[in-house]
């Protein structure tokens, strides 16, 4: 999402994901929402802490995981 500075929310919902690196999200200064559910990070220990790390990344943005 590197560019993409005014992005403000992303619907990743039921895609085919199986891990994603919260990174990919550090300069999203603007997002509002998030949504990464219903995807195929199974593993919940994984998930928590994604979804941990993504809302000390976006804190003021809404996150699914």
């Amino acid at each position: 999402f590197n560019g993409l500075d005014n992005l403000q929310k992303i619907y990743l919902e039921n895609s085919l994901i199986t891990t994603i690196d919260p990174s990919a999200f550090a300069d999203l200064k603007k997002l509002i929402a998030l949504y990464l559910d219903r995807n195929n990070i199974a593993d919940p220990a994984k998930r928590a802490l994604l979804e941990k790390e993504l809302k000390v990344l976006l804190p003021n943005a809404n996150i699914t995981v």
